[in-house]
């Protein structure tokens, strides 16, 4: 029996108990600064996969996650990570690259961010980035006073 393009089931992607989001068509997950692709593939439902492996692209040089780090399954780009806090895409949390530009972005200083530095900024999934809880939480993690964003 040949089957149609309907009836062949494709992977998916699905997370336990993780954010996700999709905006535009494009689906975002998004996870603390604390994962790793080794934690990320934990909270992934592996049934969901029909036996493909998740690979990961676009990580940062020493191979950690990063915003914009992709979930990668047959080939197809299935989600794009969202490291809260990293806004400037480079896999860290600092004062000058994220917490400056996010909050120049809410106060209208800075006009050009993406959709991925946007989401990255919005620490608490409110839709909109606010100096409390959000930044004040990325500058709380910087300096150490809390282990996770």
């Amino acid at each position: 029996i040949v089957k149609s393009g309907t009836d062949i089931k494709k992977p998916e992607v699905v997370f336990e108990d993780l954010t996700t989001i999709q905006k535009d068509g494009i689906k975002y997950v998004k996870v603390s600064t604390d994962y790793t692709t080794s934690k990320l593939d934990e909270k992934i439902d592996k049934d969901s996969l029909l036996g493909y492996e998740v690979k990961y692209e676009k990580l940062t040089s020493d191979n950690k996650l990063r915003t914009g780090s992709e979930i990668v399954v047959d080939g197809d780009t299935k989600y794009i990570v969202i490291v809260n806090g990293d806004v400037n895409c480079d896999g860290k949390v600092d004062f000058i690259n994220d917490i400056v530009l996010i909050n120049n972005y809410r106060i209208g200083v800075t006009k050009d961010l993406s959709d991925i530095q946007i989401l990255a900024g919005d620490i608490n999934n409110s839709g909109s980035i606010e100096f409390i809880p959000d930044i004040v939480a990325m500058n709380n993690y910087r300096l150490g006073r809390i282990k996770a964003l």
